[in-house]
């Protein structure tokens, strides 16, 4: 998808609109909701608040706590927290899609008595 559809926390932050895609899909085969949500949680955010805590040092601007400094970057975007629900819209977005499993199996007809004794397919 386009990033000008997508929420303004990923449009306007198309390095973390990347991130988030480049780790789906180099965990696809375990890939969850909650797996993501604790991407955002323990990489992505933190990496943003320390970015956002560095800007105000270099603009000699108060320090804040990290978990205020949090709140602000996601106020920014008009986020109170990022919850499952979120990640989950967000992945739709990115192009991936959740379904469930199916165990599905191929039978070959090729090897049926009739057709190994005639030679014909029937």
């Amino acid at each position: 998808m386009a990033l000008n559809l997508a929420p303004p926390f990923l449009e306007l932050n198309p390095d973390v609109f990347s991130a988030l895609k480049t780790y789906a899909c180099a965990n696809l085969n375990t890939l969850s909701i909650e797996m993501m949500v604790e991407y955002l949680h323990n990489t992505v955010i933190p990496e943003m608040v320390k970015k956002e805590m560095n800007e105000r040092n270099c603009n000699n601007l108060p320090g804040l706590d990290e978990s205020i400094c949090k709140q602000i970057i996601l106020q920014r975007y008009g986020l109170t927290k990022l919850c499952p629900g979120t990640v989950y819209r967000w992945l739709r977005l990115l192009g991936f899609n959740y379904e469930a499993q199916r165990k599905v199996y191929y039978v070959d007809g090729h090897e049926k008595l009739i057709q190994s004794l005639t030679g014909k397919f029937l």
